[in-house]
Formats: structure tokens, C-alpha cells, sequence
């Protein structure tokens, strides 16, 4: 499912880590945010960025939102990789498996923003329920074990065949 809405930047810290020449550097960004649309809520955003020229910079980072995406209520944290170009500032960013609490628990989140004026961005996000849960089962002597997993072939094929868009994060739980 589809959902946009709007973020207001509330807050920016920047510090530079290390300058190397006129507009090369590398810096670090705590922000705040204020969410408005499908997603309600606020949010910490972590960002380290390496700026080229002024004008041009690469940022990855981790976003910790706290509110309510498409009427579930809950937390969950996105990891980002983002660009700033010509004082546009654009991420892709994911929910990371097993951050999310409440409603939002069960979900995978993934999106896009895009910055405009005034200190907004808007967005779109995808939001889908994960198929499967790790199930705990019992050994014979009472210890907790996770049942075989089907194998990855066949739950890559479904994974892709359901077009679900985060592939790596699949590796790295599967």
C-alpha cells in the first residue's frame, strides 16, 4: 500500500568530522522531524554525509520515528542512503527487520522523500506485512529452537514474485 504525506525539519545540529579542502568534508547531522499524512508522529534522524562541493553531497543514516504510519500505531527504525544536489536533498530509506514495536511490529517499510522549500520534504512509503515469523519450537529437552527454515530458492522466487522491493534486507534476515 501507497501512502505520502509531508515531514518539517524542527531541529538540525551539524558538526563537521573532517575538512579536507574548500567544500570537501565530512560531517555529522542529529536532526528532528514532525511527520504530517499517512505517517503521524515525530522522529531522530542520524545522518553522516560527505559533501563533494556545497552542492553536491552523499549521506547514509538511521531514522528512529515514533508515531502512527497508515493507522498502526508503534516505533520503527529506517536505515537511509540519500544525495544532496543543488540544495535538494533525496533518501531511499527501509525499515530495518525486528525495530519495530506495537501496530508496526509485523510490517516492512520502505520509501522515498524528496526536500522542498522551507524546511519540508515529502514522501512515499510502501507499507506490507512480513509472510513469515521466526516460530520457536521445543527440543526434546526443553530448549528453545528455531524450525528449519523453507529453503531460500523457493522463498526468494516468492519473495519476487510478490515484488516485494527490499531484496537485501531478505538476505540479511534468510
Amino acid at each position: 500500500m501507497n501512502c505520502n504525506g509531508q515531514f518539517s525539519i524542527t531541529g538540525w545540529d551539524e558538526n563537521i568530522l573532517s575538512e579536507k579542502r574548500e567544500g570537501v568534508k565530512q560531517t555529522h547531522a542529529s536532526i528532528t522531524q514532525a511527520y504530517e499524512g499517512s505517517m503521524a508522529g515525530q522522529s531522530d534522524v542520524e545522518f553522516l554525509m560527505s559533501y563533494q562541493t556545497s552542492m553536491l553531497a552523499l549521506f547514509v543514516g538511521f531514522e528512529s520515528f515514533v508515531g502512527v504510519i497508515d493507522g498502526r500505531r508503534g516505533t520503527v527504525s529506517f536505515k537511509h542512503d540519500g544525495k544532496f544536489v543543488n540544495g535538494i536533498a533525496s533518501s531511499n530509506f527501509s525499515s530495518i527487520y525486528g525495530s519495530a514495536t506495537g501496530e508496526l511490529s509485523n510490517c516492512n517499510i520502505s520509501g522515498t522523500f524528496e526536500s522542498a522549500e522551507g524546511g519540508k520534504a515529502n514522501y512515499t512509503i510502501n507499507l506490507t506485512d512480513y509472510l513469515f515469523k521466526h516460530i520457536m519450537c521445543k527440543r526434546k529437552n526443553g530448549a528453545s529452537q528455531r524450525r528449519p527454515k523453507p529453503g531460500k530458492r523457493f522463498l526468494k522466487a516468492l519473495f519476487n514474485s510478490l515484488l516485494i522491493e527490499n531484496q537485501s534486507q531478505f538476505d540479511e534476515v534468510f
